[in-house]
């Protein structure tokens, strides 16, 4: 008789367990003699990972052991292929805390990386989307619009909503900022620490990193809205709640540094407005592809989720023109900046924004109206250059330096925009909490103008590129104000179109 699986020599019953789903290595442990060659077998461990994972970075390899680190994503996989919401839900901690393991680890480009691949596979699930992705603020504004109307009726004002009542009548109900858990409300600041509030940072944190803005909510009669990344005849777009969250200017404060972060002088990222930032910007987007189709190839594509929202995920297309040898500074910059980015600013006219902020009181417990106003669409070149690296403050992040840069930028469409041609100046840095922030100030004529706050998307060095808010370089609380994003699109700046006396 041939032999049996046990009779086999260790190193081909190795080669044949090594091809083994990790989702299957306990079930293997079936007997004695295999329970003794899997337990504590690192090599075989390691095997497994690196056929269904990308291998980790060194650092994350240091502390590493293989045999706990594999069963930590079986129950992570085996929790999103599941049909438990509610499970999904209160573990979501635990799954954004895989996910970004995930991301961190990621090969190169997301076409080569099985863990994005891993990812997407896992969030192609409608109900993994809608469960962990839309517990945010600006989903319980769009879950209190649908539970609060008579969907044959639909009318909005500044402070209160026109609900559809049997027999022809309606009441005015109040929009309040309820959470998408009953009996808590929060301000349009955000200084709560609740457990709620990190809920909700979290599930918005997951939308960004999947980066495939759902931009629409469809009508349901069960346990609130059901959400999509398509519009049907039932759907209810999000973006005028986004672009509510975004122009409201009682959000823009010092304790924010009117920029994407939580309102308490810590510069931690406030995802909710990173992610309302990333709706508004992904819809006027789209309506400037939907108007100027030749020019998609310049705007990125967040269609694929999870692409560009790694560290190093960006690759520089190759060069086409001679480069000089890297300058020893632009070697240990640990950021990459020098290059050419790409940019969309959005605003709204500044009587819009001004009769929406402060035409109507609102109480600083509701929110305003959603906002249908169409905003000015602005795409951008910037050219900057590293200009000095300098070790980080006691307020920053200590694990990389600040670097500073300078360059320029130029409008793209519509070229004759004066606005949007400037010299340009900042400094990149580390959050506390390890987020990569990016500060600018766009200079006319020699004087400051505008000043930007944004977070990298995964990372230094990441293809997603910079959310954030471009505001008044003094911070004046009336504006103007507005969303903005970047992204670098080549390592290169082409020098006969660089001034060189603006770097």
């Amino acid at each position: 008789m041939a032999p049996g699986l046990l009779g086999l020599p260790l190193e081909i019953l190795h080669c044949i367990l090594a091809q083994t789903d990790p989702q299957d290595v306990a079930r293997l442990c079936c007997c004695r003699t295999l329970t003794n060659y899997i337990r504590n077998n690192q090599v075989l461990f390691k095997d497994i990972y690196l056929r269904h994972y990308d291998e980790p970075s060194c650092q994350s390899k240091k502390d590493l052991v293989w045999e706990s680190e594999l069963p930590k994503l079986v129950r992570f996989q085996k929790l999103l292929q599941s049909d438990d919401i509610e499970r999904k839900r209160s573990s979501l901690e635990t799954v954004l805390s895989a996910i970004d393991h995930l991301l961190v680890n990621a090969a190169t480009g997301s076409k080569s990386s099985l863990n994005i691949q891993c990812l997407s596979e896992l969030f192609e699930s409608s109900s993994n989307v809608q469960g962990l992705m839309c517990n945010s603020l600006l989903f319980a504004l769009a879950k209190a619009e649908t539970l609060n109307k008579h969907p044959r009726r639909v009318r909005a004002s500044s402070d209160s909503e026109s609900v559809g009542v049997a027999g022809g009548q309606s009441s005015r109900v109040p929009l309040r900022w309820d959470s998408p858990h009953k009996g808590s409300a929060v301000s349009p600041t955000f200084t709560t620490n609740s457990s709620e509030t990190r809920m909700r940072q979290m599930s918005a944190k997951l939308h960004v990193l999947y980066g495939v803005p759902i931009e629409y909510a469809r009508h349901h009669h069960g346990d609130g809205p059901r959400y999509a990344l398509r519009s049907d005849l039932k759907a209810r777009a999000t973006h005028p709640y986004a672009r509510s969250l975004v122009y409201d200017l009682r959000r823009y404060t010092d304790g924010t540094l009117f920029g994407p972060f939580m309102d308490d002088y810590t510069q931690d990222a406030d995802w909710e407005k990173l992610e309302a930032i990333m709706v508004v910007l992904s819809h006027n987007m789209r309506m400037y592809v939907e108007t100027f189709s030749p020019d998609v190839a310049t705007l990125p594509r967040w269609d694929k989720p999870f692409a560009g929202a790694s560290p190093h995920s960006f690759v520089s297309p190759p060069s086409t023109i001679p480069r000089n040898p890297s300058l020893p500074l632009e070697a240990q910059d640990p950021y990459n900046v020098t290059g050419t980015y790409m940019r969309v600013v959005c605003f709204l006219d500044y009587t819009d924004l001004f009769t929406f902020n402060f035409m109507t009181e609102v109480p600083n417990d509701q929110p305003r109206h959603p906002l249908g106003s169409e905003e000015a669409f602005r795409l951008i070149e910037m050219k900057i250059k590293i200009t000095k690296i300098e070790p980080p403050s006691e307020d920053d992040g200590q694990a990389l330096p600040i670097v500073r840069f300078k360059g320029t930028s130029a409008a793209v469409r519509p070229a004759w925009d004066p606005h949007a041609v400037s010299v340009i100046r900042g400094l990149i840095r580390l959050t506390p909490e390890g987020e990569v922030r990016w500060t600018s100030w766009s200079i006319f004529a020699g004087e400051e103008r505008y000043r930007s706050e944004g977070i990298q998307i995964g990372g230094p060095q990441s293809a997603r590129g910079v959310l954030g808010t471009w505001f008044d370089k003094d911070y004046d609380e009336h504006g103007p104000a507005g969303p903005t994003c970047f992204w670098k699109t080549t390592d290169e700046i082409k020098e006969n179109e660089s001034d060189d006396g603006d770097f």
